[in-house]
């Protein structure tokens, strides 16, 4: 994750709860920190403080929801651009260790090249395995975000109004009804 950690001036950590620190929170959650990132830094409320407040303030709760929605979207988001920017084909290393892509390397002077000291590599599977990695990682936080929407469907709807099955089960008639309705369907 890239360090988008706004400037906030504030002296000490916060334990008393107020607005302005919860929404600098949100906002926080948003550009893809955990709460225990947010907690590392010496302006925010230690990790214990921002869950009690969670429980106590209903409208700072609403608030961190819907700013985990946004940051899932932005996992969302991240993954296809990992996917999207993987680079084509050749590659190049520095004396630095730095990867160039072939783009860049042509938008090098000759003098930079030179002092660079390039050579040439293809891709590496270190690259392809840090990127699938990097996807991977973001569709389980996603998925365990959200394992409604993004999750794997854990059941399946034999009622094609939406409704729960009794705890004790179907009774034959019904359950042949819905048989019939999912042969039907086929």
């Amino acid at each position: 994750m890239s360090d988008n950690t706004p400037v906030i001036r504030r002296t000490g950590r916060p334990s008393d709860y107020s607005i302005e620190v919860a929404e600098d929170i949100c906002e926080l959650v948003v550009q893809g920190n955990s709460i225990r990132r947010i907690a590392e830094l010496d302006i925010m409320p230690t990790e214990s403080t921002i869950y009690s407040w969670l429980a106590k303030h209903t409208e700072f709760s609403e608030k961190y929801t819907e700013a985990v929605q946004h940051r899932t979207q932005k996992y969302l988001e991240e993954c296809v651009d990992l996917a999207d920017n993987m680079p084509d084909g050749i590659m190049f290393i520095g004396l630095d260790g730095r990867l160039y892509e072939r783009i860049e390397v042509l938008q090098l002077s000759v003098q930079e090249r030179n002092e660079a000291q390039l050579q040439p590599i293809g891709l590496t599977n270190e690259l392809i395995n840090k990127r699938k990695l990097q996807i991977e990682t973001r569709l389980k936080a996603a998925a365990r975000m959200h394992p409604r929407k993004y999750g794997d469907k854990s059941e399946v709807d034999l009622t094609t109004k939406g409704d729960k099955l009794p705890a004790g089960g179907l009774d034959p008639e019904t359950l042949a009804t819905a048989m019939r309705m999912f042969k039907e369907s086929l």
